[in-house]
């Protein structure tokens, strides 16, 4: 990894360079800061936007209401101070060389301005959300604050249109977006501040590694449809985009405690602060938790009235130990004065014992770390960013619950990236060009892969907006990826927006993307079930038939094998929506998609990946002979006779493998309402409706290919937040019963409804008191068919601020 590594060194060796020839402009630079506070009640107002119009300079207000905005050059300035549901203020500020200018500022409440909530992922750039060409939600800092003592991440976008959420256990999620859901999805692109969660081999979500608490994450938004035009492979069905806030927007220390149910218990420590032009950041946390993953090494009849009928019991018990999560983070910032930052961060997250659903079963793992790093530069015109993320297992590693079998994991990810954008035409064009590059490295100790992989993934990609007039902006991107495991892939998207007033738009899309075949699904050599000795019957044959016959039967392995061919999965959506805002109250979102999609990855199959064909008897022996040898290996092996083949080097085996097959017609219709009943009274509903339509011609013998999706569900949110630090929320989720299959996993899900309670208290400007519930009801219930069934879990919390 030598050169990987000279490339972050250099990088890093770039930005001091640059930081110490800023030096010399420190002392030209003066310091903005001030309070903000409610203009009727005196109450310090935090999470408001403080910018300096005309230049990048900018803050947000921590819990007591103060901002400070460091290295700013000295002059005239226009001082904006934003947020939702207080009217903008604007005060002229003057700055002096090496002098604190104090501005302090008291806002008013006006009515919910909807439509200025701004959103970045959608275009890579900062926009409106209703001129965003795509169908685009965000998650406010209320609800992230509400539920962070749960940990669990995806649990934030259950309540968005479109999204499906399958949860297992406590924090092993499949989330997708618009069909096609599975163990282990990789379908929605996850980044936090442009970098990727997957793990290398399987290139899923490991959603319990993460190395901050939920309350630090800042920036939330979901795209939903496909985005490979502009963030490569594995954007099919959508993204999830994070921003996490840098240290100056988050001055001073912060500790969290909450505990609960099922033995739960978090503690979290973080602090900020900033010093001329250096920001820094650091936070441990650690987390324990019971579950609901029980053992299967039971009687069918104990199985089916212990959780639900359709499971097959497991050869081996859970190893029963609480889940566990010790993790931390630390990050730099230096700022130019005006010109950009610098950032360099890394963390490590160690997770114990949690149980995963696979397609082959449940994986218990003993304990894993995932490390990760990060440099960056970012400026208004340029982006450049170098990342490594890291997976080890330990111990006992990761253990099938069906077999026993070990396995291992060592593996890591270097990714590099940078965009630039520029504009012309006075502002009307916009244009985005960006490259990456990744280097993938996949070790296994031969107990999932037969070798060590080393595979590499480059893309490049362009942007180019054009405002035809004050109410028509048009939109193409397109992206060419390159990978040393697939072709060249080549994504476009053209989209046109309409906005007849400042508030309403009406878009019309057409997206493509492209999900790549993982490590396991190319390189894969793992026994999938006992060996069976075939030289009796080669004797009994010849027997039989008084020949000798040359068909070198013995003990013959049962294989689960990868397929190297494999072709990359497709999708190409035509999509059109209408956002608006109505009454400067109600915020309306409609949305009708129509997909197509192919060349799915199966099953482990027989017979579906041609390097493992049907096998044939071999050359020389008399063709009279053949019926009489096929049937009695049919009478042999029953059922697994599909799976015999002929491997590459003339042995034989019993073969699973992967195959490309499947055509998919899939549409939808997804709405949105947010509506203020009043300025601290919100309510939130959505309903979406999918259907989908299978080419039975194209799929493979014995694949199950459905999407795992219910065709109704809908969201129900009442929240209530006072002026007076009390906030309350309830949200009621409904999911129409649908079919799962994924492997070995078949059976069908029934439908169920959900109601969590979520509240705090904002005791002094320092405390805050929390309290959420999730499936209040205790509605036990499963969400992924071979998954825990799932009760209900109250977790209060505490959190100081000072």
């Amino acid at each position: 990894y030598c050169k990987r590594l000279l490339c972050i060194g250099g990088l890093l060796i770039i930005s001091v360079v640059l930081m110490a020839h800023s030096e010399g402009f420190a002392q030209e630079l003066g310091e903005i800061s001030g309070i903000v506070t409610d203009a009727e009640t005196g109450k310090s107002l935090a999470e408001i936007n403080v910018s300096v119009k005309g230049t990048t300079l900018g803050a947000a207000t921590d819990r007591q209401g103060r901002y400070k905005i460091s290295r700013v050059p000295p002059g005239s300035y226009a001082l904006l101070f934003s947020a939702v549901g207080y009217t903008n203020l604007e005060l002229i500020v003057v700055v002096a060389v090496e002098e604190i200018t104090t501005m302090d500022a008291q806002l008013t409440v006006e009515a919910i301005e909807l439509g200025n909530v701004m959103v970045y992922a959608a275009s890579k750039r900062s926009e409106r959300i209703t001129d965003a060409p795509s169908a685009i939600s965000t998650i406010s800092a209320l609800e992230v604050r509400q539920i962070a003592s749960t940990g669990q991440l995806p649990r934030l976008f259950e309540a968005q249109p479109g999204v499906d959420i399958a949860q297992n256990g406590i924090n092993d999620y499949n989330l997708n977006i618009r069909g096609f859901n599975s163990s282990l999805n990789r379908r929605v692109l996850v980044l936090i501040d442009n970098r990727e969660l997957v793990f290398a081999m399987l290139g899923a979500q490991e959603w319990s590694a993460l190395s901050r608490p939920l309350d630090d994450l800042g920036r939330l938004e979901i795209v939903r449809g496909p985005g490979s035009a502009l963030y490569g492979a594995n954007a099919f069905s959508g993204v999830i985009n994070i921003t996490t806030p840098s240290p100056k927007e988050i001055v001073g220390t912060k500790v969290s405690l909450s505990g609960g149910e099922l033995s739960s218990f978090r503690a979290d420590i973080r602090h900020a602060g900033v010093t001329g032009p250096w920001g820094y950041k650091i936070n441990f946390g650690y987390s324990r938790s019971e579950s609901w993953d029980r053992s299967r090494n039971i009687t069918q009849a104990e199985l089916d009235a212990q959780e639900y009928e359709g499971l097959t019991p497991e050869a081996f018990a859970l190893r029963g130990d609480d889940l566990q999560s010790t993790y931390g983070s630390g990050r730099i910032d230096y700022e130019l004065a005006n010109e950009g930052l610098f950032t360099l961060e890394g963390g490590l997250a160690q997770v114990e014992n949690p149980v995963y659903i696979t397609g082959i079963g449940r994986l218990q793992l003993d304990k894993v770390h995932r490390p990760w790093a990060r440099a960056a530069f970012a400026s208004d015109e340029l982006f450049f960013q170098a990342d490594y993320r890291g997976r080890k297992t330990f111990d006992n590693h990761m253990v099938s619950q069906a077999s026993g079998a070990a396995l291992k994991d060592d593996s890591r990810d270097f990714d590099f990236q940078a965009q630039t954008n520029f504009s012309a035409l006075e502002e009307k064009l916009r244009v985005i060009i960006g490259a990456s590059h990744r280097f993938r490295h996949v070790d296994t100790d031969k107990t999932i892969l037969p070798e060590v992989f080393d595979e590499t993934f480059s893309g490049l990609f362009s942007q180019i907006e054009y405002e035809l007039s004050d109410k028509i902006n048009l939109v193409g991107a397109t992206r060419i990826d390159g990978s040393s495991v697939h072709d060249t892939q080549f994504s476009p998207k053209l989209a046109i927006v309409f906005s007849p007033t400042v508030n309403h738009s009406f878009r019309a899309t057409v997206n493509s993307a492209f999900q790549t075949p993982n490590t396991g699904e190319h390189r894969l050599r793992l026994p999938a079930g006992q060996p069976v000795d075939l030289a009796p019957l080669e004797a009994d044959i010849e027997a039989a038939i008084g020949v000798a016959l040359p068909l070198n039967f013995g003990i013959t392995p049962v294989l689960a094998l990868g397929n190297f061919d494999l072709e990359v999965e497709k999708i190409i959506g035509y999509e059109v929506g209408y956002k608006g805002v109505i009454g400067a109250k109600a915020f309306i979102t409609a949305d009708v998609y129509f997909s197509r999609l192919k060349n799915f990855i199966t099953d482990l199959l027989p017979r579906v990946n041609p390097a493992y064909a049907a096998y044939q008897v071999p050359d020389g022996i008399d063709p009279a002979l053949e019926p009489i040898i096929m049937d009695a290996l049919q009478n042999e092996l029953g059922s697994s006779f599909p799976l015999f083949s002929t491997l590459p080097d003339g042995s034989q085996a019993l073969v699973v493998s992967f195959g490309n097959a499947g055509e998919v017609d899939e549409w939808g219709v997804e709405l949105g309402l947010n509506y203020y009943l009043t300025n601290e009274v919100f309510f939130s509903g959505n309903y979406s409706l999918f259907k989908f339509d299978v080419n039975d011609r194209t799929v493979a013998i014995g694949d199950n290919l459905i999407p795992n999706t219910p065709r109704h569900k809908f969201n129900l949110g009442l929240t209530y937040q006072s002026r007076q630090g009390f906030d309350a929320g309830v949200h009621v989720k409904y999911v129409d019963r649908f079919d799962w299959a994924a492997g070995s996993l078949v059976g069908p899900i029934p439908s169920y409804t959900l109601l969590n309670l979520k509240g705090g208290y904002q005791v002094t400007t320092d405390v805050r008191l929390g309290l959420v519930i999730t499936n209040l009801l205790d509605n036990d219930h499963y969400e992924i068919f071979g998954g825990s069934v799932i009760g209900r879990r109250a977790l209060g919390s505490i959190t100081l601020e000072l």
